[in-house]
């Protein structure tokens, strides 16, 4: 079931656009992006299609860890490719619970015909439930020091 208000929830969370990046573009070139963007993971996107994504845990285990050369070494081939995602009507917490249950950080957010929408990170998460508890703490302290009849 679509909820309009959970959909524009999670999207307001996550990263949109998402940073992507061809399955056949080098390793380096995808470090590159995401070092520009400031993001931990790239999705690899292929005629508007979800086809893979590279980590910097990829990068780190599957290139560094290799002495692979990251400027002829191809997205595609290190790439994940069975990658869970979520649909935009996603909740906070679902979306917390299939990344500590697949033990992922990072879930790209897909529409119905699977194009990527954005990129939901751990990081988004915390900032999220921050952001709630912040405002749950305001209220209680505003309730607290009114100061009304019999107050």
């Amino acid at each position: 079931m679509n909820n309009p208000t959970s959909a524009s929830a999670i999207l307001k969370t996550c990263r949109t656009p998402p940073i992507s990046i061809s399955p056949t573009a080098t390793v380096r070139a995808a470090i590159r992006s995401m070092v520009a963007a400031g993001v931990g993971a790239v999705v690899a996107v292929q005629d508007d299609a979800l086809v893979g994504i590279l980590t910097e845990r990829d990068v780190m285990v599957k290139v560094s860890d290799r002495a692979l050369d990251p400027d002829r070494l191809l997205v595609e081939e290190i790439m994940e490719r069975n990658v869970r995602t979520v649909g935009p009507e996603v909740s906070h917490s679902r979306a917390a619970t299939l990344m500590l249950t697949h033990h992922c950080r990072q879930l790209p957010v897909v529409d119905e015909a699977g194009k990527v929408l954005g990129t939901l990170s751990v990081r988004h998460l915390y900032r999220e439930q921050l952001r709630r508890l912040r405002g749950q703490m305001d209220s209680l302290e505003s309730y607290m020091l009114a100061d009304g009849p019999g107050g």
